[in-house]
């Protein structure tokens, strides 16, 4: 049993509480730059004592990757207001990240396999939230 788990609570059955890392372990204490959604972040919030990571997945136009927001500015380098569900993973893939602070770091947006990976390495969990796609915005606006 890690640090992070919380003693067994009496929900009726037997369960275990954990406490999960939104968007991973990012932008705090020796994380500052540890961009959200990405290789660094589960991996820091598994050498953390964390069981299990969250993680915000959308899909693309080819396959899928972590990422929160549906347009480029805010977490990576690029400047375009395309969405990016207009484009392929390979295309995101070569995007570096930003910080909490909006800097950029060395670390590339992580495709769904990427995370697999990392969380297969530690041994964590992975909560996937989807995030809505494409056929949901009608006029700039998610229905």
């Amino acid at each position: 049993m890690r640090q992070q788990r919380v003693r067994e609570v009496d929900l009726g059955r037997n369960s275990d509480l954990y406490i999960v890392p939104h968007r991973g372990l990012w932008g705090v204490g020796n994380g500052a730059a540890v961009p959200e959604n990405s290789v660094p972040a589960i991996l820091g919030a598994a050498d953390a004592g964390y069981d299990a990571v969250e993680l915000d997945i959308l899909k693309v136009r080819d396959g899928f990757v972590a990422s929160h927001d549906f347009i480029l500015p805010r977490l990576t380098e690029s400047a375009s207001p395309g969405y990016m569900w207009d484009m392929s993973v390979a295309q995101l893939a070569a995007l570096r990240l930003r910080d909490r602070a909006g800097a950029l770091v060395a670390t590339h947006l992580m495709t769904l396999d990427q995370a697999f990976a990392a969380a297969r390495q530690r041994n964590v969990i992975l909560m996937i939230d989807t995030r809505p796609i494409k056929a949901h915005f009608v006029g700039g606006r998610c229905v």
